[in-house]
């Protein structure tokens, strides 16, 4: 699944990017599709991460945060194993705000960097290792769609 329903929101930036289905067959219920739908936006992240990772290797951590990926542990498990990494939840209800407020509090040099608190976190999601180079392979078929139909 290419999870672009509104454009591609990161990365190539191509707001007139679609979302797909490929490899739809007789047994591709609707079970199989929002299965589909998840891995395909967790795919998408795992991405994302893999090129912060080249920027930053010093980052030992992925924190995530938002309300779906704790309503459904199905999902921040898939993350996990999509990333191949730990994943944490935070715990913080308002992180995005939280981080914002952060940096422009350094903007404004009201706070040194680090010196903030640390954020709250919770439950940790340890990857199975043979899904994600499963979902490895899955990333380079997504990745050759998206290509194909970027280029048209």
């Amino acid at each position: 699944f290419l999870p672009f329903l509104t454009g591609e929101r990161s990365l190539g930036w191509h707001a007139g990017a679609r979302g797909a289905f490929a490899g739809l067959n007789l047994d591709s219920g609707p079970i199989r599709m929002a299965r589909a739908g998840l891995e395909g936006v967790a795919l998408r992240f795992a991405l994302a991460a893999n090129r912060l990772s080249e920027c930053f290797p010093q980052a030992n951590e992925i924190i995530a945060s938002g309300g779906a990926l704790h309503a459904s542990p199905a999902w921040a498990q898939i993350f996990a194993d999509t990333l191949g990494r730990p994943l944490r939840l935070a715990e913080e209800p308002e992180a995005s705000s939280r981080g914002a407020a952060l940096l422009a509090l350094e903007a404004l040099e009201l706070l040194s960097p680090g010196e903030e608190s640390e954020a709250r976190t919770g439950r940790v999601y340890e990857p199975d290792l043979r899904r994600h180079e499963t979902y490895c392979v899955l990333l380079a078929r997504q990745q050759a769609a998206y290509d194909g139909l970027i280029a048209k």
